[in-house]
């Protein structure tokens, strides 16, 4: 007869630990839950199964509608704000957006998917490939407190703002700084977007030639640079300097008219900072995998890296050699001159000998 060690005697009728049931138990849990959730999404097309996988990762339970008086707050607040920004950027008035529009978590997912292909050549074909999506969306709708995407327009074609309510308000009660001063700069820095690509209507379409070249990278290529697979892609680093300074050009201009017409700005711009420092360096190892996914910590590396440009340039030759970058292609720095603002200074000194 087989017997027992000592050890394992002692341990034969001693009950599970706690701590191990529950992990158990909740094993089993998601693993029914993904089961069930498999058999119902299996043959629903592919864009509904991103999207109700969004809605749960944002964890709202419904609708969440701005109220009128929100609505009306922000409307109230655009014609000042765009006279703001035309001081800033010493341009002539630009067109106002048409609309604001104030949505919840879930009205942010909805935003986000009109760049999904209706027939859904651009829906992952993996049930789980489209969970991680759907994921990921979600998480960044959780996130995101404002947002212009020049595609994105309001339900009559007309052009909108996207202001995210719901993270303006829990991001203002985290940091601790009001709301209504937050929620004008995000305001600011969205709208300087709108002034970026409606008065210089060549950036959308050089951004959606770059975008074709980096869609067309072939494995062969990503494998030729082994050591730095991104410098093997096909407009990655042309993209990369572009939105690094439409970034940080609209921080930029945030911050300028921040600092002089909104009253409690001073405590945002050093609560925003400090949030940026701190998501930086004292994050899980989880935390920094999805910010990777989600293009979250490019996005933090590009404020940073477009403002100090934007700053340095100014403090060399003032705004209006700063606004030559909105001339043309040739004229946006590259991701060396981003580093290096005195590079791009001498660059456009050299081609234009008046500044």
């Amino acid at each position: 007869m087989l017997g027992l060690s000592g050890v394992e005697a002692r341990h034969a009728h001693r009950a599970p630990s706690p701590r191990y049931e529950t992990i158990a138990t909740t094993a089993a849990n998601v693993a029914g839950r993904a089961v069930e959730t498999y058999r119902r999404d299996r043959h629903r097309p592919g864009q509904d199964v991103v999207r109700d996988a969004a809605y749960r990762s944002t964890h709202e339970h419904g609708p969440a509608p701005a109220s009128a008086s929100t609505l009306a707050k922000y409307q109230s607040w655009l014609p000042d704000v765009n006279v703001l920004i035309t001081a800033v950027t010493h341009q002539a008035p630009h067109q106002l957006p048409d609309h604001i529009v104030v949505v919840d978590r879930r009205g942010m997912v909805d935003a986000m998917m009109t760049s999904i292909d209706p027939k859904d050549a651009h829906t992952p074909k993996s049930w789980l490939l489209r969970q991680l999506s759907g994921d990921i969306t979600g998480y960044y709708a959780s996130r995101t407190l404002g947002m212009y995407v020049p595609e994105w327009q309001a339900g009559d074609g007309t052009t909108a703002l996207y202001m995210v309510e719901p993270n303006i308000q829990q991001f203002a009660r985290d940091l601790g700084v009001p709301a209504d001063a937050l929620a004008r700069s995000i305001l600011i820095h969205e709208a300087t977007h709108h002034w970026q690509f409606t008065e210089h209507p060549w950036l959308n379409s050089y951004l959606e030639d770059l975008s074709e070249q980096v869609k067309s990278v072939t494995p062969q290529q990503m494998t030729s640079h082994p050591s730095d697979p991104a410098a093997a892609i096909p407009g990655f680093s042309q993209m990369q300097a572009a939105m690094t300074l439409i970034e940080g050009y609209s921080d930029f201009v945030m911050e300028t008219v921040g600092r002089k017409q909104i009253p409690g700005f001073a405590a945002v711009e050093a609560a925003m900072e400090q949030h940026r420092q701190e998501t930086s360096t004292h994050r899980s190892v989880g935390s920094k995998v999805v910010g990777l996914l989600t293009g979250m910590d490019a996005k933090m590396r590009q404020y940073a890296d477009g403002k100090q440009f934007a700053a340095e340039v100014v403090a060399t030759g003032g705004l209006d050699l700063l606004n030559h970058v909105w001339d043309g292609p040739d004229a946006l720095p590259t991701m060396d001159e981003l580093k290096q603002p005195q590079l791009w200074v001498s660059r456009m000194r050299a081609s234009l000998p008046s500044i």
